[in-house]
């Protein structure tokens, strides 16, 4: 299977991709095992990051925040949060969205 996603810079600060907001490359995304083991992958030119190769199973996605930066999408800039995906056999999860502000 799979996971992939954006990474955004969210100019309006609204935690909502749109007009304004451009693509992020050089941040690091991180897929973390159910059994704590992890792999990190660092966002391209366009913004884009994928997994490839993943086991089934559960993880949880998450990113390493550069200085200065702040969370707004999928939480805020004082509780940031990772997503948790379920991988089946094959499975390709797409879509997944992080926001940030500076």
């Amino acid at each position: 299977g799979s996971g992939s996603g954006t990474k955004w810079l969210d100019l309006n600060l609204n935690g909502i991709v749109d007009g304004i907001d451009r693509p992020l490359e050089g941040i690091t995304i991180v897929l973390t095992a159910s059994d704590g083991t992890s792999r990190q992958i660092v966002s391209a030119a366009d913004g884009t990051f994928r997994f490839d190769n993943v086991v089934p199973g559960t993880y949880a996605l998450s990113e390493i925040l550069p200085s200065n930066f702040a969370q707004t999408f999928p939480g805020t800039p004082t509780a940031p949060q990772s997503y948790t995906i379920t991988v089946a056999p094959g499975q390709n999860v797409t879509g997944i969205l992080f926001l940030n502000k500076c």
